[in-house]
């Protein structure tokens, strides 16, 4: 991975302008994983990733090591998102935030009532399980959203992105058992909050 980064930043420095494209394919993802993280928004995230390739682009004759330009890319990212969200007169995103993107956040309501029904029909077991479906997600997006930035980074990077232990402790410029440490206290406190969630939905509660 660091031979191939090297190669194509070198070639792109050299005069090749457009293998640039083949980092923006390689790390599209990871740096939507970090800009998720810190804005809890898609569209936003999606806006940051595009701007971070532009800096990235423009700046790339100061990177010193051009095999790390995963990390030296993430930082920048997560610089740009943490500026984004600054920007923002809210102090977070607000809840309906999280469900910008591909129609993933719309309530349990919303999702059964926007289909292609015809007026008075009753919604089938499909889109009725459909609809709890986005509803669940829509829980568990919004719990994490009011975790700590550094925590929502660590999140998305692991169950978005998929990342080890070690990769994220690299770009978190941190220890490994640091990352561990902190997913697992993570995930604690994820757990407690959907099930609370959960038992406020369940029925009779």
């Amino acid at each position: 991975m660091l031979a191939e980064d090297r190669e194509y930043v070198e070639r792109v420095l050299t005069g090749e302008p457009e293998v640039f494209e083949q980092l923006v394919r390689k790390y599209n993802r990871l740096g939507g994983a970090i800009a998720y993280g810190v804005l809890s928004d898609f569209h936003l995230a999606e806006d940051v990733v595009q701007d971070a390739f532009i800096r990235a682009f423009e700046a790339l004759g100061s990177l010193k090591e051009p095999g790390r330009f995963r990390v030296w890319f993430a930082g920048i990212v997560k610089r740009r998102a943490i500026d984004v969200l600054r920007q923002r007169k809210t102090p977070r995103m607000r809840a309906v935030s999280l469900e910008s993107g591909a129609g993933e956040g719309r309530g349990l309501g919303e999702s059964v009532a926007s289909d292609s029904r015809r007026p008075g029909q009753f919604p089938d077991e499909s889109q009725l399980d459909a609809a709890v479906h986005a509803e669940r997600r829509r829980q568990v997006l919004a719990c994490i959203a009011g975790l700590d930035e550094d925590d929502r980074i660590i999140v998305s990077l692991k169950h978005m992105e998929g990342l080890s232990y070690k990769e994220i402790a690299e770009l978190m410029e941190t220890s490994v058992s640091a990352v561990e440490s902190r997913l697992f206290r993570v995930r604690k406190v994820l757990r407690k909050k959907l099930a609370a969630v959960l038992n406020m939905d369940s029925p009779g509660s």
